[in-house]
């Protein structure tokens, strides 16, 4: 039987990840075809600044139509890395981050649960997105993550968040991100603990 489902998943990779990248690429270009005029608007009232913040511009794409797509895709330029686990970036900020990722068969192990990689990726991006957030909102303030550890805890199947809260620390030092990954029980699956290298300016310690 597991042959055969190994089968069976290679097989709706091969049709479905095709039609899952047109069909996010439509739902992307709508997102900005509806976004262009509001962009205009926004440059001519208040600049560059939404535009230049992860958190600012994260805020406002959401309050448009569609423009989850945008934050995304966004997200997905800051994270290319993520391509691959087609992660949906349903919050983005500096104090907190929240990302989501479905159940698809180019994603799943032989157990027939979500890969053990495919998680990691999803809890470092969570991570990394909250630290270059909180990074942006303080001044001389430089992050680089330099150990990541993932528990695996439980399988994880269909949707799976992943939560990142991070409070930045004023002085030079290791500091410790960490990211709960829950399932649409609310059970935590998998946590991913990522380590930053922080480097504070002498002047704004």
């Amino acid at each position: 039987i597991r042959p055969l489902c190994l089968a069976m998943d290679a097989l709706s990779a091969t049709i479905m990840r095709p039609i899952v990248v047109v069909f996010d690429t439509i739902m992307t270009s709508l997102a900005f075809i509806i976004a262009f005029p509001f962009v205009i608007l926004k440059l001519s009232t208040s600049g560059t600044r939404t535009f230049t913040k992860l958190e600012e511009f994260s805020k406002w794409c959401n309050s448009l139509p569609l423009g989850g797509w945008l934050v995304t895709f966004a997200s997905g330029c800051a994270s290319p890395y993520t391509a691959p686990i087609r992660a949906r970036f349903v919050k983005v900020s500096a104090a907190e981050s929240i990302v989501e990722m479905d159940e698809w068969s180019w994603l799943r192990n032989p157990f027939k649960s979500l890969h053990a990689c495919a998680l990691s990726n999803l809890g470092e991006a969570c991570a990394t997105l909250t630290g270059f957030c909180a990074m942006q909102a303080q001044k001389g303030v430089r992050i680089i993550p330099v150990a990541i550890n993932s528990s695996y805890l439980k399988k994880a199947r269909g949707t799976v968040r992943a939560t990142c809260r991070l409070e930045l620390p004023s002085t030079t030092c290791k500091h410790e991100a960490v990211v709960d990954i829950t399932d649409r029980k609310e059970a935590v699956v998998c946590q991913v603990r990522v380590v930053f290298d922080v480097k504070v300016d002498s002047k704004h310690q």
